[in-house]
């Protein structure tokens, strides 16, 4: 990985070889996941599932602040061309209106 490079977490990335690691958990914690070791085989299994999924929301949610920090900058460029396409419209119908209700608009046309 190049200098500077961030590295980021892939959700559909196939994981590689398994490195053993030794944590400390409150005892409580260690019971709540001894309730469902089950459904997962064992507490690293469980505990590398919460993992992933805790590292894909927070990559997602970090997605989500650039996205939103990208429309807030460019909101009053994006309303300014809402309300011309707006504008433009209203002033369609209301000619079509006109012409309609046979309300000379302007010059003769």
């Amino acid at each position: 990985m190049k200098s500077g490079a961030r590295r980021t977490f892939d959700a559909g990335a196939k994981w590689g070889m398994k490195v053993r690691t030794s944590i400390t958990l409150d005892r409580d914690l260690v019971a709540a996941i001894d309730g469902r070791v089950e459904q997962y085989g064992s507490r690293s299994e469980f505990l590398e599932v919460a993992a992933r999924q805790l590292l894909v929301r927070q990559a997602r949610e970090e997605q989500d602040r650039r996205d939103l920090n990208l429309i807030n900058r460019r909101a009053s460029a994006l309303n300014r061309e809402a309300e011309d396409v707006l504008d433009y419209h209203v002033a369609q119908k209301l000619h079509l209106l006109n012409k309609a209700l046979g309300v000379a608009v302007g010059v003769d046309e």
